[in-house]
């Protein structure tokens, strides 16, 4: 089964690196092995040695900070634009 599917409305690129380097490893990390890697839920398991679940609370936990980065990111540029008119 490809976990992957799951959540198609959901991408990373490799710009979104620097904001998954400030996110907690331990959410980082799933994250990484999932879009990066092109790992499995199941792959991510075995690798991390954690259950099935909590791979999954932490790619979908770590996904809500990633758009939050993305987010403050946003409107910073969209304030200093605004205040270079």
């Amino acid at each position: 089964m490809n976990n992957r599917s799951q959540h198609p409305s959901f991408s990373i690129s490799e710009d979104d690196a620097q904001f998954l380097d400030k996110l907690p490893d331990n959410f980082a990390r799933p994250i990484k092995l999932l879009h990066f890697e092109k790992m499995n839920y199941e792959e991510i398991r075995k690798d991390l040695g954690i259950p099935i679940g909590t791979v999954k609370s932490r790619i979908h936990r770590g996904r809500a900070m990633l758009r939050r980065e993305r987010e403050i990111v946003a409107a910073r540029s969209e304030t200093f634009q605004e205040a270079t008119l």
